[in-house]
């Protein structure tokens, strides 16, 4: 078993102190908003749980394309690599270029999470680089971590086979062997929290009308409660509003409400200031959801788990072969996008049974742990007893397709309009 001395993250998604992981803008958040760019807070919780399951004396990080050589000049060979991903392996992204400066690497490769990308369940052809790419990493672990049964099928279906499933290290970041979901008491007025996703389309969504619709809808629940909060994971937009109190960010402000079928008025644009929450830091957004959220509703897959992983009730949406996975993988109650249900937070929540999921998460911290173990990578994480696991999600919230056409019918002429607005 290799004790970590010297680890090295690839695509750390992040920058991290000795506590935290956290993102590092590269440009300042009260400049021009032709500066901001589109992030993803989500990979660095990601980062942030893979630190804190693996203690080393030294870490680095390196993103794809930058100067490894260069690195290990000054730093010297690391012990072990580590792959940080989810969504890597999908049609239109070609990784083979990447695969020449990794051989520079002597140690092991462990890839923790990839997984293939896709609107639906259905075969995926690879590009040619990233077979090779795939390949490669399978060649340099004893096995790869990949986030669920899909992903194991297609990389299979490329010939790579020495595959465990993992689901994604981000729901273990409590390093808790067991977790108890709390219990949402629904008489009084809740804290629930809300995540949006404004990103979804084309192969990360199986249906982008029905999902920018219940978005839609879901923003209306979240500006009527008077104690909820919108926590950002992203968009430029919404980042700017948070950091900025000129013209410029309150005419970005009605934008956003207005790509919500939200009257930008006066209200609703203090509601919308009022709740929005944007956090660059993990521990001070996973600080702030413990202590303003009951529960948590969303089409983040990362700012659900950051409530799940501290036992706060969180209910995801599912649009994706990514979030179907780890639906599937967790057992967890979820809402499905195809049914296209009407949104009611209190049935969501009250509906929500977290009981095969407290299962699940048992038996796959095991899972992870073993793992890590087989792979060269020692861990602090404690031993648990496991169930029995196996998945039996089920789908909240009544079908309702006369609600979904009258409500097509109304912004089908918008379609165009939005899916280019960025």
């Amino acid at each position: 078993m290799i004790m970590i001395d010297k680890l090295l993250i690839i695509n750390a998604g992040g920058a991290f102190s000795a506590k935290t992981a956290y993102y590092e803008l590269p440009f300042d958040p009260r400049s021009s908003f032709s500066n901001f760019k589109d992030v993803n807070t989500g990979d660095t919780l990601v980062l942030d749980a893979t630190l804190r399951a693996l203690p080393a004396n030294q870490v680095r990080s390196i993103q794809f394309g930058e100067d490894l050589d260069g690195l290990l000049e000054t730093w010297g060979q690391p012990d072990i690599a580590v792959v940080r991903g989810s969504n890597y392996f999908h049609e239109h992204f070609d990784l083979g270029d990447f695969v020449k400066p990794l051989e520079s690497l002597k140690c092991a490769i462990v890839a923790l999470g990839v997984g293939a990308q896709a609107s639906s369940y259905g075969p995926i052809e690879l590009p040619r680089g990233s077979i090779k790419f795939l390949h490669f990493l399978s060649d340099r672990s004893t096995s790869l971590g990949v986030r669920g049964a899909f992903s194991a099928e297609i990389f299979a279906g490329h010939g790579v086979k020495n595959v465990d499933i993992i689901g994604c290290p981000s729901f273990f970041r409590s390093g808790n062997p067991k977790l108890q979901i709390k219990k949402v008491q629904m008489d009084g007025p809740p804290k629930i929290g809300f995540n949006f996703n404004r990103f979804l389309g084309s192969y990360y969504c199986s249906n982008f009308i029905k999902t920018f619709l219940l978005q839609a809808d879901l923003m209306q629940c979240a500006l009527g409660m008077a104690h909820s909060k919108i926590y950002w994971q992203g968009e430029k937009e919404e980042l700017f509003i948070s950091k900025n109190d000129d013209d410029h960010s309150r005419d970005l402000l009605k934008l956003v409400l207005k790509r919500y079928r939200i009257s930008p008025d006066p209200v609703n644009a203090q509601r919308f200031k009022d709740r929005l929450r944007c956090f660059l830091n993990v521990e001070e957004w996973a600080t702030h959801v413990r202590f303003n959220c009951d529960a948590m509703l969303g089409f983040r897959l990362h700012g659900n788990v950051i409530a799940l992983h501290q036992g706060i009730p969180a209910v995801m949406f599912s649009y994706d072969t990514r979030t179907r996975e780890l639906i599937d993988y967790f057992s967890l109650p979820y809402v499905e996008i195809e049914r296209f249900p009407k949104i009611d937070v209190a049935e969501f929540i009250k509906n929500a049974d977290f009981t095969l999921f407290e299962r699940a998460y048992m038996a796959n911290f095991a899972t992870f742990r073993h793992f890590l173990f087989k792979n060269g990578l020692s861990t602090q994480f404690s031993k648990a007893s496991v169930p029995a696991g196996g998945s039996n999600s089920q789908p909240i919230g009544l079908v309702d397709e006369d609600h979904y056409r009258q409500a097509f019918d109304k912004v089908s002429s918008m379609y165009n309009d939005l899916i280019n607005h960025r």
